[in-house]
């Protein structure tokens, strides 16, 4: 797993767990195999096609605007991470495999959806785990209401942010057991290949 990802994701868990409340892994009757459409535990080719590829002047593209419907293409930088395309409620989703499996689907829209977002998943999936209403500030001093829902069943956990790291934009982030630990385990070992260096 890439570092910058790994890291990302450790940080963004972080500091949501200290927002609110740490949750245990509990019965869900509505906890999902998939998110999406996109089924975790499963390789990413089981649920969606790979964009297909154009050669225009001598450089390959992958053609997602033309091909119309949801694909996926290698994240550029990113080892073992995908985009998505042509979801239409989001702007901009990546695919993270643990050992060629999807575990984690992080995906952004625009805060002017984020009420609508926020209705889907609890019709979805049921009342939130914890529904949350913290204030946060800009660099401005400008201050705006970020409402956060998490659920957490035995395996995945969904975390809901209405605005993320711009004001202008939330996000969606579901994962699975094994991305956590993997992620973990990813940086223990960061963190003890430093101790060495030290």
């Amino acid at each position: 797993m890439n570092f910058r990802c790994a890291l990302t994701a450790v940080f963004a868990l972080a500091a949501f767990q200290a927002q609110t409340q740490v949750l245990q892994p509990r019965a869900w009757p509505q906890e999902p195999d998939s998110f999406l459409g996109i089924k975790f535990g499963q390789p990413l080719r089981a649920s969606l096609v790979e964009c297909p590829q154009v050669t225009e002047n001598g450089y390959t593209n992958y053609d997602w605007p033309g091909f119309g419907r949801p694909c996926f293409a290698p994240s550029k930088g990113l080892s073992g991470a995908y985009d998505v395309y042509n979801l239409a409620t989001f702007y901009y989703t990546i695919i993270y495999e643990v050992n060629g499996k999807v575990e984690c689907i992080t995906t952004k829209f625009k805060t002017l959806r984020a009420d609508a977002v926020a209705q889907a998943l609890t019709e979805k999936f049921g009342a939130a785990h914890v529904d949350k209403t913290v204030t946060v500030q800009n660099k401005m001093g400008a201050s705006f209401d970020d409402h956060t829902l998490t659920w957490r069943g035995t395996n995945v956990e969904i975390d809901f942010d209405s605005i993320g790291s711009k004001v202008d934009e939330g996000g969606v982030w579901a994962y699975t057991a094994a991305y956590v630990e993997s992620t973990t385990r990813d940086q223990k070992q960061q963190k003890d290949a430093v101790k060495g260096v030290l």
